[in-house]
Formats: C-alpha cells, structure tokens, sequence
C-alpha cells in the first residue's frame, strides 16, 4: 500500500472512530432510530472511502484519473450528508421520540442516490476516455496520411 493509500485509508479511519466515540461518549436516548443512524453513518463512510480509492487509485490514464474525481466528490458529498443527518437524529431522537422509519428511509435514499451517482459518473468518464482515445487515433490517422502526402 502506497503512502497515499495509507494516508486516505487514515482519514477515513479517524472519522469512522470519531463518529463511534461521539455516538458511545455523549448520552444520547439511543432508540431505534438513533442505532440506525449510527449504521447508516457508518455505511456512508465505508461507501465514501470506497469511492475515494476507486476514484483515486484505480489503474487508468492520467485522464481517466482526473474524469474520476467526480467520483470522489460524490462519495465525500454523501459521507457529509449522511453524517450530518445522522447527528440531527441524534439531537431530535434525544430530544423527542423519533420513528425509526423517517432516518431509516432519508437514508436509503441517500445511499441510492450515491450509488446511482456513481455508477452514472463512473459510466460518464469510461465514456469520454473512450471518446478522447477515439479523437487520438484519428489525429494519428490524419497526421499519417498528411506525411504520406507530402513524401
């Protein structure tokens, strides 16, 4: 592992313990809905450092990288959502009692717009690397047959 692997794979690591230790530390009424939140917080983050490494570290073109960085924004943008909301369910499910199913499904739908951003931005970039080869194989076409025609 790269020493920017190790370093992202920290990041991720210290927010997923920071999330943890606020949730066991302060004494929040933990019903239902505040375990699923808890869950659901830590889904976003194994999900939005996963989408980091994939964005960041899968094999490709320079190219190809920088097409995935909205991969990454995706994945950072929902790991923030989803703690955010997490920590309101926290406050509101201590202050009153909260249903489970209002958290439990805001969250599913976070997630799936996440997933379904990434497999839009994930098909968008392999789309336009295979656009910009395409346009390199014809310039080197055109510059060939511009040389032939000049000998």
């Amino acid at each position: 592992m790269s020493k920017k692997q190790t370093s992202l794979l920290l990041v991720y690591l210290i927010i997923l313990v920071l999330f943890s230790a606020i949730f066991f530390i302060v004494p929040f009424n933990r019903i239902n809905a505040l375990w699923a939140a808890f869950i659901f917080g830590i889904v976003s983050i194994i999900v939005g450092g996963g989408m980091a490494f994939y964005a960041l570290f899968s094999q490709g073109s320079l190219t190809s990288k920088i097409y995935g960085l909205s991969i990454l924004k995706i994945g950072c943008t929902y790991t923030c959502i989803q703690l955010v909301l997490s920590f309101i369910i926290f406050i509101v499910g201590t202050i009153k009692a909260l249903p489970a199913w209002i958290g439990v499904t805001i969250s599913l739908i976070l997630l799936a717009a996440a997933l379904i951003g990434l497999i839009g931005a994930d098909n968008a970039k392999d789309m336009i690397v295979g656009i910009d080869d395409k346009i390199a194989q014809k310039a080197e076409q055109y510059k060939d047959i511009n040389n032939k025609s000049r000998q």
